[in-house]
């Protein structure tokens, strides 16, 4: 594992540079391509399930939840690795050497004793070896192998094959939890992913529709002269938007009120069809108002006022409907009109 872990966390680490830098992009409210980006996680999770895989075989029961907590774990592993190296036995070159009699003959068929060796240094003599000379021999008996000698390595194989299996099964849940857990948590991503990607589309889409749409409002309003049976006002409106006004429709209801009036007795009446209103173009209309003796003497002597209120509704381009509210006042004393505390609103 020395040689691999080292490589695949590289590995690792190098498969989430470009999804971070999609998340990034996606943070900045720019278009990213999700079927990349879910490669890119992909090819992630392939290198993080290699790397998992890796640990597991030096610890199998080790867990993390972070990556801190991981590199502690790579570190430990490291640890371990340098601790066997330095433990490796160093054992000196064994060389051997044979006492032999001479001229010892072997009889066709008869039996050779068992010959023992025990390992020396060098300089000393390390076997009693007979030399065989003369016949060759049909069959030469050795000494059998202890039955508890034979019974106790099969044991050890046993054992050595049961741990084997069990710390392979145990890499194997872990990594396949961990394939679970990862998926689960991509799949999240995945969703997550979309319904951003959605949301910032919307965004930018409601972001160019309100900086293209059109915005009629009441630009100006001027007073005709007063007579003795009632009086009226111009009103001017105007498309202030980048794109044409559809459907315009103006209503308007001027009424004589008292000077803390609040709003309308009656909502504004449609009264005119514009159809459509070019961008910076302007539309101009005439408002009259007829009432009784006493009402113009009230607005003479700033008992009363002559309020105006105008509602328009429009379409732009997008075939979404907007409405415009406008309220204006006069008096005698006053040289132009001015704007009502309420009912003005624009969307």
């Amino acid at each position: 594992m020395s040689s691999s872990w080292p490589s695949a966390r590289a590995s690792l680490d190098d498969s989430l540079v470009l999804p971070f830098e999609s998340v990034e992009q996606l943070r900045a409210a720019k278009l990213i391509d999700i079927e990349e980006i879910l490669e890119q996680l992909e090819t992630a999770a392939e290198s993080a399930e290699s790397l998992r895989a890796l640990v597991s075989t030096e610890l199998p029961e080790a867990s993390w939840q972070s990556r801190e907590e991981l590199d502690a774990l790579l570190q430990e592993v490291q640890k371990r690795e340098e601790a066997r190296s330095s433990e490796q036995p160093q054992s000196p070159p064994l060389t051997f050497e044979t006492a032999l009699v001479p001229d010892t003959v072997v009889p066709n068929g008869s039996t050779l004793t068992a010959v023992e060796y025990t390992a020396q240094t060098s300089d000393e003599l390390v076997a009693n070896n007979p030399l065989i000379y003369g016949n060759t021999f049909t069959n030469v008996s050795m000494l059998a192998p202890h039955p508890d000698t034979d019974t106790f390595q099969a044991g050890q194989r046993r054992v050595t094959s049961w741990i084997t299996a069990v710390g392979a099964l145990v890499a194997a849940v872990a990594v396949l939890c961990f394939g679970i857990s990862f998926e689960r948590q991509l799949g999240k991503l995945h969703t997550q992913l979309i319904e951003s990607s959605e949301a910032s589309t919307r965004i930018l889409q409601e972001g160019m529709r309100t900086d293209q749409r059109a915005w009629v409002g009441l630009t100006e309003a001027t007073v005709h002269p007063l007579t003795a049976n009632g009086g009226g006002f111009t009103i001017k409106l105007q498309n202030t938007g980048k794109t044409p006004a559809l459907d315009l429709q103006v209503a308007d209801v001027a009424t004589i009120e008292d000077n803390d009036q609040s709003g309308p007795q009656q909502e504004p009446n449609v009264t005119a069809s514009a159809g459509t209103l070019m961008p910076g173009a302007v539309y101009t209309t005439d408002v009259w108002f007829t009432t009784s003796p006493d009402a113009v003497s009230g607005l003479t002597r700033d008992r009363l006022r002559a309020a105006n209120y105008v509602y328009v509704t429009y379409k732009d381009v997008f075939q979404k409907t907007h409405a415009t509210k406008a309220c204006f006042y006069w008096r005698k004393s006053m040289a132009r009109v001015k704007p009502c505390d309420s009912y003005n609103e624009l969307n």
